[in-house]
């Protein structure tokens, strides 16, 4: 059984997006009770993540995109928090 890298990538994405869409965001909505919701999205060619983003919903309906290409978990964590 072979792994593949697109598999491997998205394995890896999911960990993050498991950390953004709960961890991160119980701690953010603590922070500013306007924010509503974070959603980690990602795009990649098969071989590496091209790109990296952390969308921020605030209450009033507002969003805002952070990129997060390449952030470790505190990397990205620290770039959510300037946005908010």
């Amino acid at each position: 059984m072979s792994v593949k890298m697109s598999d491997t990538i998205d394995y890896c994405c999911s960990l993050k997006g498991v950390f953004v869409e709960h961890q991160l965001a119980e701690m953010i909505k603590k922070v500013n009770t306007d924010v509503q919701e974070l959603k980690y999205e990602y795009k990649s060619d098969g071989f590496a993540v091209t790109d990296e983003t952390v969308i921020i919903t605030f209450a009033s309906g507002f969003t805002r995109s952070v990129n997060v290409t390449c952030d470790s978990y505190k990397g990205i964590a620290e770039d959510v928090l300037k946005k908010v």
